[in-house]
């Protein structure tokens, strides 16, 4: 049983999916503390292939360094230099939403040790594909090539290329965002995980 997520908080983005140029480039959210597990070396490996190839793209990071990561906040840095990333720093829970209503794609490239990730129900439940490493509960939450794309952690070609599959197709686009929402509402609403979690104690009250 899932903890769930609070679906009106996450409302779903309506989108109209629409080629991308470099006056519009495919915007890319990362969420997520600046450390080496949640791999956002990883992608910035992989945005430097995409623009190398032509392609145009952007990249948000919401999040921020803690001080025992200080060194790797520094390398990732100047990793981006002459990258299209945006620094957003910490942003309140609350805010969050408006965050992943207004991007094209998230990604979660954690390395190891993940849950499931609960920065990818987020997106799911507002709409948005997801690409994210193949680790621990991930793959439990999102079904490859249904829900979202999977790939293997610390594989910035694979990234690359199911973020060009991404860039290339709006329909692929469209039919990700649209079963992962509706696979968090079947199966991942907090109030329908609170009623299983109940469920699990009715016997035991009902015998008391």
């Amino acid at each position: 049983i899932y903890p769930g997520i609070d679906l009106t908080a996450f409302p779903c983005r309506c989108r109209t999916e629409k080629p991308f140029t470099a006056e519009r480039p495919l915007s890319i959210l990362f969420v997520g503390r600046v450390i080496k597990q949640k791999g956002l070396h990883v992608l910035l490996r992989t945005v430097h292939q995409l623009t190398d190839r032509g392609y145009p793209v952007q990249v948000t990071v919401v999040g921020q360094t803690p001080p025992w990561e200080r060194a790797y906040g520094q390398r990732v840095r100047r990793a981006a230099r002459g990258l299209p990333v945006h620094w957003r720093g910490f942003v309140p829970p609350r805010a969050l939403s408006k965050h992943y209503r207004g991007h094209d794609l998230f990604v979660c490239p954690s390395q190891r040790a993940e849950a499931f990730g609960l920065v990818n129900l987020e997106a799911m439940a507002s709409g948005l594909p997801v690409v994210a490493s193949s680790v621990s509960g991930i793959p439990e939450v999102l079904q490859d090539g249904v829900s979202g794309l999977l790939v293997g952690p610390g594989d910035a070609d694979a990234l690359a290329g199911a973020l060009s599959r991404c860039i290339d197709s709006p329909e692929l686009r469209r039919r990700l965002g649209a079963a992962a929402r509706e696979h968090v509402v079947a199966k991942l609403d907090r109030r329908a995980c609170g009623r299983q979690v109940a469920g699990l104690f009715e016997p035991a009250v009902s015998v008391t």
